[in-house]
């Protein structure tokens, strides 16, 4: 066994790791609070009225899960992190509150 000085492994249990990210997601919570307006422009094609927009920061529900935000002008357009995904979607409204991992635009 050769020690690496710069490699760390550390093991967790799934209860960490979720207080971990609620901890972290609290935290950018906070900080979104001040800005909580996000625009999404320069999308081109044919998604792209379905996707630029201004879109609001919502309450978060459940202390600890991440944002969510919706849009402006389209009340059914959402931006949401599929936590099982570690990714973000936007989709309407449905597919929101049910988490899933489909919609018109995906970012890891």
């Amino acid at each position: 066994w050769i020690s690496e000085p710069r490699f760390h492994v550390w093991a967790k249990t799934p209860q960490d790791v979720d207080a971990i990210a609620a901890h972290k997601w609290a935290e950018a919570v906070s900080k979104l609070m001040s800005t909580p307006l996000l625009r999404i422009e320069g999308v081109e094609g044919m998604m792209a009225p379905a996707i630029n927009g201004l879109y609001e920061l919502q309450p978060v529900m459940t202390p600890g899960e991440p944002p969510s935000f919706r849009d402006r002008d389209d009340r059914n357009r959402w931006l949401y992190f599929v936590t099982r995904e570690s990714c973000w979607w936007m989709s309407n409204t449905q597919r929101k509150e049910d988490l899933a991992a489909k919609g018109w635009l995906r970012r890891a």
